[in-house]
């Protein structure tokens, strides 16, 4: 499965995205917000350390299906997180890659005791500059599974 950019790349630049040549065969690619399109791949697109398993949180993102906190979370009179933020989560991985699957919480045992933790699970915390920025591309974007 890949997340494969459909609009122009020229435009990109007028929205924001900074354009580099990376490593040694200068790979063309379109960077913002750690949201990266790579021109030499097709249009692929990943979030910065996911790399191919992006695809499941961009799916959650442009399908707004990420779990959300329901009310606002207040500590002394100090707003921590506000109603509709992402949630943190943990995605369920299988061979070492994601499935797409995810968890909101998991025991203090299976996160602080389990010796096989980083083999299960990997910990998302969607940053709210990653909801702009796909929203943004939104009507560019093609998910083919």
């Amino acid at each position: 499965m890949k997340v494969k950019f459909t609009g122009k790349f020229k435009d990109l630049k007028k929205m924001g995205f900074k354009f580099h040549k990376l490593f040694a065969r200068n790979y063309k690619v379109y960077e913002k917000n750690d949201i990266w399109i790579w021109v030499a791949h097709g249009g692929y697109i990943e979030i910065s350390s996911f790399y191919d398993d992006s695809i499941f949180i961009i799916d959650m993102i442009i399908n707004d299906t990420y779990p959300k906190r329901e009310e606002d979370s207040v500590f002394r009179g100090m707003t921590l997180f506000k109603k509709g933020e992402p949630k943190p989560l943990f995605m369920i991985k299988k061979d070492g890659n994601l499935t797409g699957e995810y968890v909101e919480k998991l025991t203090f045992e299976e996160r602080y005791e389990d010796d096989e933790y980083y083999d299960k699970y990997k910990e998302v915390l969607i940053h709210p500059i990653w909801i702009e920025t796909l929203n943004e591309i939104k009507d560019m974007i093609r998910i083919e599974k």
